[in-house]
């Protein structure tokens, strides 16, 4: 099994710790048994054991767990996001919301939360008061999705509809415009709730892919995927298209594009023939029929301000914090003058050849001001001298610590 989520919490509510472990990946077919999450309940004196039947049986492709008592019943109930759909990228896997009953977990998504099934392919998720009224909202996010607040209501959770402003980039030019959350799509990582500019109110801060790549986007020229069997030989094909001046071309090259879908070999001979062509000109109306097309329009990490009212500002990170991916984020007054900082850290391998690696933040401390805003702080400075591709970070305050724990390397401590 890979396990890409895992939580401390009192499943049992006997006053300790037991352990839920979130099963996913991608390497396996799907509905492979090796997606079934596990729990293990804690005896209060570190032994611990699988019990049967407290989990539902399920094979989802899972890529977090948080914890959550939305029914208001004194235990602890769980959100589990899915990742992406085994073999069938840029599709999602279900998310799952499980009620607990005195240790037994269930699955309810289908009568309590149904809009969280497909709600994307969700890489973290927070619990938290937005706006204001002492109830906590569950706000999911990840790739090819927008960043989603659900409000438990009425029994059930239903998305909410904030709208968002924000300054967008296009050709050069800037324009500021006020859209909706739902529409402000990315390749978002990580989330946390945290009120960053002192106003009272929590702010949500989201890690994104970054702007360094040859991958751009913006709000009025998305990034863009078509997805579909093209070639009906059983495999779901999905062709990465980019925007420039009004028109999205494929990112591949001819011979990648090939190699992917050797229908095309025949159709474009020449490398000329293939040269200019829209992502909507390689395919026919007939091949586009049933077609599924993702689109995200933002790259760049940055803090979803709230405004109250269910409206937010985008405020950008600066630019030295866009440079590669950013995995994790700690917010923390590290120097002690009265004002939330942020640490973070990033870095990926996962890109192919053509694209390269994102590694130039491993890890990055933003100085906060009264305001909400960060600048960054150089590691001369800092003395985070980090690298690798490091996805998540733990902070010990009481030992000036920061765990760094990286992808297929040690993890490294670093005073703080």
């Amino acid at each position: 099994m890979e396990d890409n989520g895992v939580l401390f919490f009192d499943a049992d509510a006997d006053a300790d710790m037991d352990l839920y472990v979130a099963s996913g990946g991608a390497e396996f077919i799907a509905g492979s048994a090796n997606y079934q999450d596990r729990l293990y309940i804690n005896n209060g004196k570190g032994l611990f054991t699988k019990p049967a039947n407290a989990l539902p049986n399920e094979t989802n492709n899972a890529s977090c767990v948080i914890p959550l008592d939305f029914d208001k019943d004194g235990d602890i109930d769980l959100f589990v996001g899915g990742g992406v759909m085994p073999g069938k990228f840029p599709l999602s896997d279900a998310s799952m919301l499980l009620q607990n009953n005195r240790g037994v977990f269930t699955n309810v998504t289908d009568t309590k939360a149904p809009e969280l099934k497909n709600v994307g392919i969700v890489n973290d998720a927070v619990w938290a008061d937005i706006d204001g009224d002492k109830q906590n909202e569950l706000i999911v996010t990840g790739e090819w999705m927008p960043t989603t607040i659900l409000k438990y209501t009425q029994s059930a959770f239903t998305k909410t509809q904030p709208n968002v402003s924000i300054t967008f980039k296009s050709n050069g030019m800037q324009k500021d415009s006020v859209v909706k959350l739902n529409t402000l799509t990315g390749w978002w990582n990580t989330i946390k709730a945290a009120d960053v500019d002192n106003d009272g109110d929590i702010d949500l801060i989201v890690g994104n892919r970054g702007t360094n790549s040859k991958i751009q986007c913006s709000y009025t020229e998305p990034t863009t995927i078509y997805a579909k069997d093209f070639d009906g030989n059983g495999s779901y094909d999905a062709v990465l298209g980019f925007c420039s001046f009004g028109k999205c071309y494929p990112m591949y090259s001819r011979d990648q594009l090939i190699d992917q879908m050797p229908m095309f070999r025949k159709k474009y001979t020449r490398y000329n023939m293939y040269s200019g062509k829209t992502l909507g000109e390689l395919f026919t109306p007939e091949q586009k029929q049933g077609m599924q097309v993702f689109e995200t329009n933002c790259f760049e990490s940055g803090i979803l301000i709230n405004n109250g009212n269910n409206n937010f500002t985008y405020q950008p990170l600066p630019e030295r914090a866009q440079l590669s991916t950013i995995n994790d984020i700690i917010t923390e007054d590290f120097d002690n003058d009265g004002i939330k900082d942020m640490l973070v850290c990033g870095n990926t391998s996962d890109p192919d050849v053509t694209t390269g690696n994102y590694d130039a933040t491993a890890a990055l401390l933003l100085k906060g001001n009264k305001d909400g805003k960060f600048s960054a702080v150089d590691y001369s400075t800092s003395g985070l001298k980090v690298n690798g591709e490091v996805r998540k970070m733990i902070y010990l305050k009481d030992k000036k610590q920061i765990i760094f724990l990286k992808s297929n390397a040690a993890a490294q401590t670093v005073l703080f």
